[in-house]
C-alpha cells in the first residue's frame, strides 16, 4: 500500500533529512488523501484529484489557496518515497507522477524607502536585526536564525552563516565580510547580546520570525497608505500606494532578494552575487541580469554606430554635375512659363518681365551679380 511506502521512507530516510518537518506534512497529508489506496492504482487522474482536492486546502500567509510550487513540493516528497521503496527492493515499479508547470519565480524587491518604511515599522530589536542581517548577507531566513556569535569574526570582520553542527545540503551557505557602517550594529548588539544566538528574544533563540515579520509588513503598509491620504501629488500618491502592495506581499526571503537586486544595480559581477547566494553563476545571472545588462552593451553600441554610418552616408551632400543643374533649371523655367501663361489670361505686366527673364542663358561662376543659394542644386547660380 502506499502508506506502507510512506511510512518506511519517513522512519528510515526522511526524518534525517533537514527538510524533515516538510516532508512530514506531506506524508501526513497523503496518508489522509489516499488513506489504503495500492501503489498501483496511481495514476494520472488519482493524482489530478490529490491537486485539486490540495487547492480546497486554505493557504498560508493570507493567501486564499495552495500555490502551484507548493502542490509540486508535496508530489516530489512522493515521488522521493516511492523510489526510496523501490531502492529498497520493496516496489517493482515506480508510476509515472507529473508535477504542475513550475510557476514563474517572483520578482518582487523593495527599493530604499520601503526598507526604511519596513525598519521604521519594527517593534523589536530582533527583528530589526534580522532585516539587517537579511539585507546585509543576502541569508536565507533560517541561515540567519541559525547564526551563533561565534561565527561572526570582529577580527577580520566576517560573518560565517555555514552551520558546522548542520550536514550541508545543495542550499549551500556563505562566508560574508561584514560591511562598513554595519559592524557597529553589529557589535552594538553582542555587547546587549544573552544567549549564543545572534537573534534572540528575551534571551532564548527565535525560532522563527514569519509572524512578526508579517506583521510588521502590514503596519508599514498601513502607514504608507495613510501617507499617500494626505499626499496631494497624484504620482507621489500611486507610488506609496504601489510601495504598500508590495509590502503586503513581502516574505522574509523578499529580503534575501532584494540584497541580491541591489548588488546588480550597482555594478556588481554576477560571480560575486553568485557567492553570496549559493547560487551556481548561471542561475544567478538569468535571475538578476535584466538588472544590469552591461554584457549587452557591446551589441547596442555596434548597434547604435552601423546606424549612425548608415544615417550619414545617407545624408551626405553630393555635388551635382552641370548637365543634373541645366536639366533642373530647365523644369523650373518651364513652370514659371506655365505660371506666366496663367498670369497673361488675367493681363499682368509683371508676366512680360519675367518670361523675358526665364527665356535668358543661365551662366554660372561668381560675380558681382545677382546670386542665389539654392541648396538643391549646390551652386552659386549668377543671373548676368
Amino acid at each position: 500500500m502506499i502508506a506502507d511506502a510512506l511510512a518506511y521512507y519517513l522512519e528510515h530516510h526522511a526524518i534525517k533529512l533537514p527538510s524533515a518537518n516538510v516532508q512530514l506534512g506531506a506524508v501526513e497529508r497523503f496518508l489522509v488523501f489516499f488513506g489504503e489506496m495500492t501503489v498501483d492504482t496511481i495514476n494520472h487522474i488519482c493524482v489530478e484529484k490529490y491537486i485539486k482536492w490540495r487547492r480546497l486546502q486554505p493557504g498560508r500567509n493570507g493567501n486564499k489557496s495552495i500555490g502551484d510550487a507548493t502542490i509540486n513540493r508535496d508530489l516530489s516528497v512522493l515521488i522521493a518515497a516511492l523510489t526510496y521503496y523501490k531502492k529498497k527492493g520493496l516496489l517493482d515499479k515506480v508510476p509515472f507522477i507529473e508535477k504542475l508547470p513550475e510557476p514563474e519565480p517572483k520578482d518582487l524587491w523593495l527599493e530604499r524607502g520601503e526598507v526604511d518604511a519596513l525598519l521604521h515599522a519594527c517593534e523589536s530589536p530582533h527583528l530589526t536585526l534580522f532585516i539587517q542581517l537579511a539585507l546585509n548577507t543576502a541569508g536565507r531566513k533560517q541561515a540567519i536564525l541559525d547564526l551563533t556569535w561565534d561565527r561572526v569574526d570582529q577580527n577580520i570582520s566576517i560573518i560565517d552563516l555555514n552551520d558546522p553542527a548542520k550536514k550541508k545540503t545543495k542550499k549551500r551557505r556563505a562566508i560574508i565580510p561584514i560591511a562598513d557602517g554595519f559592524d557597529k550594529i553589529l557589535w552594538e548588539a553582542r555587547n546587549k547580546a544573552v544567549s549564543s544566538h545572534v537573534i534572540e528574544f528575551r534571551g532564548k533563540p527565535v525560532m522563527d520570525v514569519k509572524k512578526a515579520f508579517m506583521r510588521t509588513c502590514k503596519k508599514a503598509a498601513s502607514t504608507l497608505r495613510e501617507r499617500a491620504m494626505r499626499t496631494q501629488n497624484k504620482h507621489k500618491r500611486d507610488s506609496l500606494i504601489a510601495s504598500a502592495e508590495k509590502l503586503d506581499k513581502t516574505t522574509p526571503h523578499t529580503l534575501r532578494h532584494t540584497s541580491a537586486s541591489w548588488m546588480a544595480q550597482k555594478g556588481v559581477e554576477m560571480s560575486v552575487i553568485s557567492k553570496y547566494l549559493g547560487h551556481s553563476v548561471s542561475k544567478t545571472t538569468e535571475i538578476y541580469m535584466h538588472f544590469n545588462p552591461s554584457h549587452l552593451r557591446s551589441g547596442s553600441e555596434a548597434i547604435s554606430n552601423s546606424m549612425e554610418k548608415e544615417y550619414v552616408e545617407s545624408h551626405e551632400t553630393k555635388e551635382p554635375s552641370k548637365d543634373n543643374i541645366v536639366y533642373l533649371m530647365e523644369n523650373m523655367t518651364g513652370m514659371f512659363k506655365l505660371n506666366i501663361l496663367d498670369q497673361k489670361k488675367k493681363g499682368s505686366g509683371f508676366c512680360e518681365d519675367l518670361t523675358s527673364l526665364c527665356n535668358k542663358k543661365i551662366n554660372f561662376g561668381a560675380g558681382d551679380e545677382i546670386r542665389t543659394h539654392d541648396p538643391n542644386l549646390g551652386k552659386v547660380m549668377l543671373y548676368p
